[in-house]
């Protein structure tokens, strides 16, 4: 039996028709393979794939004190990547090779971060800079993140922030049936300078997609589901029925100015 939800309207409380909707194809995921982070820091790094599948979370945080020799720069830098495959399965109303709505939904949630020292009103004692680049491919639709970047020599800013929530549904065709592949990227870097060697004095940048901070859950999502088509029984019916009472109700309209 069809899985299929109908309601009934009625026209002009003279007909009753049945409308209904056929219930959408199913999305069903493989356990999801993750590539060794790729990681390059003076600092510190730190990555997480393993909460929940097509979730990545990743941090990079750079730190440069007076205690480091002020020709050095601290970078820090992870590249994390997961990889899996979807299947479009027919709901019961669907056949095989056949094209249904689909939408491509991901999410990035983090906070990018800096602060350069201040000595004696000077404003160039040291440089900062944080960015996140993500992306996602499922092969019907695809998603890169835009460029959120902070940059201490682009602000006069001595401390900055940059708050990132981006959440976007990108539409595209699916055939039920068919395994597509998934491909999830999430990069963040960081670095920071100091150019005195002065006591309390530091640079710091920091890009935060990992961490939780009360109602912030910071992270990298993307997910596929089907979109339900619209009216698919009862249309043609509902078409001519009204086209009949039309009709009727003008023969009506007629008589009496007989």
């Amino acid at each position: 039996m069809k899985n299929i939800s109908c309601f009934t309207i009625t026209l002009i409380s003279v007909i009753s028709l049945p409308v209904c909707s056929a219930k959408a194809a199913t999305i069903s995921f493989t356990a999801p393979t993750y590539s060794k982070p790729i990681e390059n820091f003076s600092s510190w790094t730190e990555s997480a794939n393993t909460f929940s599948p097509n979730v990545l979370k990743a941090r990079a945080n750079s730190y440069d004190s007076d205690n480091i020799d002020i020709f050095t720069t601290s970078r820090s830098e992870i590249k994390i990547r997961q990889n899996s495959t979807f299947t479009v399965n027919p709901s019961g109303n669907e056949k095989i090779g056949q094209k249904v709505k689909g939408v491509l939904k991901v999410g990035l949630f983090g906070l990018l971060t800096g602060r350069k020292p201040t000595y004696q009103n000077l404003n160039n004692t040291g440089s900062y800079y944080a960015s996140v680049a993500a992306r996602v491919d499922a092969e019907f639709a695809s998603w890169s993140s835009p460029a959120y970047i902070i940059d201490s020599t682009k602000t006069s800013k001595f401390i900055t922030s940059l708050s990132v929530n981006d959440e976007i549904s990108v539409p595209g065709l699916l055939q039920v049936g068919k395994t597509y592949n998934f491909d999830m990227v999430l990069f963040v870097n960081s670095s920071a300078r100091n150019y005195l060697d002065v006591e309390n004095a530091s640079a710091v940048s920091d890009a935060d997609f990992y961490s939780n901070s009360g109602r912030n859950n910071r992270r990298f999502y993307a997910t596929v589901e089907t979109v339900p088509e619209p009216i698919t029984i009862g249309g043609t019916v509902m078409a001519g029925s009204i086209g009949w009472l039309l009709k009727r109700k003008f023969k009506v309209f007629q008589q009496s100015k007989a």
